[in-house]
């Protein structure tokens, strides 16, 4: 019996896993839809925002048309993306990749809109163990969730470079901690109090409605334990 359970939560995992690997790699297939020549103004507008960081190396004014989390996380993943794709497997020096990147601005677009399918992904990955922590048998879940990664609305995040899939990312997360205290009140101490903080923080530096979630939540659990004593908490 404890053989099968464990076949089977192996089993859950692998095709989770399965799903979420074709997930990522049938929308990174056509994520340079439309590259060099569709100019779409909310990725331009998010490039400026992203690149705005990088003010002291090109020189770009410094221009958030965006809460800072989102843009922030987005050129530190672009970066990332930068130094393993051009510097290591392309072997390419700095000048040239600068010299790369002034030629191609589209690159920073479509590396952006790697950088949304890797969170897009990463927050279904969230999603999952949220089924796990409410406890939802797998036949009833497992549909909607490859209903939902395979549709139009998941694509929609993952192949554009934009601050929706991090508000998608952080309402999650912020949700997923939730539960875990909620359904485990007696692990809810005051280190709980600054990982809602935290949370909350990024989250509001993405899009303030997807704070609510950390602020309505640390309220919720701590009237559930303290009632109304402990309030310096």
């Amino acid at each position: 019996m404890l053989f099968k359970t464990v076949y089977q939560k192996k089993f859950v995992k692998f095709l989770v896993l399965l799903s979420l690997s074709i997930f990522f790699f049938s929308n990174f297939y056509i994520i340079d839809y439309s590259l060099p020549f569709f100019a779409n103004n909310d990725e331009g507008a998010f490039a400026i925002g992203s690149l705005s960081f990088l003010t002291l190396i090109t020189g770009i004014k410094f221009n958030l048309l965006d809460p800072i989390i989102a843009p922030l996380l987005n050129i530190i993943i672009i970066l990332i993306i930068t130094f393993i794709n051009d510097f290591i497997i392309a072997s390419h020096s700095l000048f040239e990749i600068k010299d790369k990147f002034y030629l191609n601005p589209e690159i920073i677009t479509y590396y952006g809109r790697i950088s949304s399918l890797f969170i897009t992904t990463t927050a279904f990955a969230i999603l999952f163990l949220i089924f796990k922590k409410l406890k939802i048998n797998f036949l009833i879940y497992f549909p909607f969730f490859i209903s939902l990664t395979f549709s139009m609305f998941a694509s929609d995040l993952a192949i554009r470079s934009g601050k929706n899939s991090y508000y998608l990312l952080f309402f999650l997360l912020q949700f997923y901690f939730f539960l875990k205290y909620f359904l485990k009140l007696d692990k809810m101490g005051i280190k709980s109090y600054f990982i809602f903080g935290i949370l909350a923080s990024l989250a509001w530096g993405v899009n303030y409605w997807s704070a609510i979630v950390s602020i309505y939540g640390i309220l919720i659990l701590h009237y559930y334990k303290y009632k109304f004593t402990n309030l310096k908490f």
